[in-house]
């Protein structure tokens, strides 16, 4: 087909469309090798979450269809569809990649994921998938509560007696009349960042860190220390990086700042103004543990 970057849009849109349909009609029926042929026998398909709950990565055409065969079905899925106008790309040794975004559903949840198509070196006229990334986006039955779906507590009068907005968040973060159901131990970038979701989940959560402040973590760390993933996929969630910074984001003063920067009506960390989780510093972890479905046993927490 020559060079990929010269194929018109509509070209790669049809070629992605055609690939994506005959995946789709091989999942309808129940084809798991088919399927798993349609992919590729070289490739990769990575789920996180949707087909039955785990992180799982299958490599070839057997644990493809064997992962489909146990996971597809039960799930619920409504098959897939192109989420994205498809783009070119280029990967190593493969070259070029016709590569899209997927949108699909399952009984649960709502998920989105990314294909890389290249040309099948048995049939050059004919795409395989390189590798396929499917992940839950949201639970249906908890949408996060954020943009059409964010809080709706305003007044129409004033009320002496009702806690503002400020006072309620802080009133959670104290869990003065209530217990947090989840307590994440460690408030470096994936705590706060679980917190932070959770919270927006409707899920009380506590984060407990041994160190002074939150970000402490990557504070005393080494001078030179980095990301070594791209701006892009580090972004703290409801409060993106700003667009200045560089692509690698140092630990000093960046990533360290950004977690716990003082606001000028709170003091609490960089992550607490988005969301209303709360966090105890200089707090060791004790022996916790889970009794049954509905209780929790140990020591959780201790102040140092």
């Amino acid at each position: 087909m020559g060079d990929l970057a010269q194929v018109a849009v509509a070209e790669r849109q049809r070629i992605a469309e055609a690939w994506l349909a005959e995946l789709n009609a091989a999942l309808a029926r129940g084809d798991w090798l088919g399927a798993a042929e349609v992919v590729g026998e070289d490739s990769y398909w990575r789920d996180l979450l949707t087909f039955g709950w785990a992180f799982r990565t299958c490599h070839g055409v057997d644990a493809i269809a064997e992962a489909l065969a146990l996971h597809y079905a039960r799930s619920g899925s409504h098959g897939f569809d192109i989420d994205s106008d498809p783009g070119v790309g280029r990967l190593g040794a493969f070259g070029e990649t016709i590569e899209f975004f997927i949108a699909f559903e399952t009984s649960v949840a709502t998920g989105r994921g990314y294909v890389r198509l290249i040309l099948d070196p048995k049939a050059p006229e004919r795409f395989k998938a390189l590798a396929i990334l499917t992940a839950m986006k949201e639970l249906k039955a908890f949408p996060e509560l954020h943009r059409r779906e964010r809080r709706r507590e305003a007044l129409p009068v004033p009320v002496r007696e009702w806690q503002n907005w400020q006072e309620q968040r802080e009133a959670t973060r104290a869990f003065r009349d209530h217990d947090p159901e989840v307590i994440i131990v460690g408030a470096g970038m994936a705590g706060v960042m679980t917190a932070a979701r959770l919270q927006q989940l409707d899920i009380p959560t506590l984060i407990v860190d041994r160190m002074d402040r939150v970000g402490d973590v990557w504070r005393k760390r080494y001078h030179s220390l980095t990301l070594h993933n791209e701006v892009c996929t580090n972004h703290f969630p409801y409060l993106p990086f700003p667009d200045t910074w560089p692509v690698y984001i140092p630990r000093t003063s960046s990533l360290t700042g950004w977690s716990s920067m003082p606001t000028p009506w709170s003091s609490t960390s960089g992550i607490a103004r988005t969301s209303s989780a709360g966090h105890m510093t200089r707090t060791s972890a004790g022996r916790c543990g889970w009794s049954g479905r509905t209780a929790a046993s140990g020591r959780c927490g201790r102040r140092m």
